[in-house]
């Protein structure tokens, strides 16, 4: 589910994407976090997130891990929710870096 779900946001973003000096897609700037990170995606539900980057055309983008396994960079802001626990509250504001 979580590859159909990025490669349809990958379709609809070639669309509307300029051709810059990278490639679309071409991941760049990847920081791993140091602990775990949880977040919702609509029609997937809850996914872990362990790393972050910047890609051509989707920028800043998220490496989530989805309950089967499914490992895909997913665009900021198609995450809500975020969270240092699986089943915690979620930050006072639920945006990343709020913690």
């Amino acid at each position: 589910m979580l590859l159909a779900y990025v490669k349809k946001i990958h379709a609809e973003a070639k669309l509307s994407a300029a051709t810059g000096p990278t490639p679309f897609g071409t991941l760049s700037n990847v920081t791993l976090y140091t602990e775990r990170r949880f977040a919702e995606i609509d029609g997937i539900g809850t996914v872990e997130i362990d790393a972050t980057g910047d890609m051509s055309g989707l920028s800043p983008v998220e490496r989530c891990q989805a309950r089967n396994g499914e490992i895909e960079w997913v665009p900021l802001n198609k995450l809500r929710n975020f969270r240092t626990s699986f089943f915690g509250a979620g930050t006072k504001s639920g945006k990343k870096g709020d913690d």
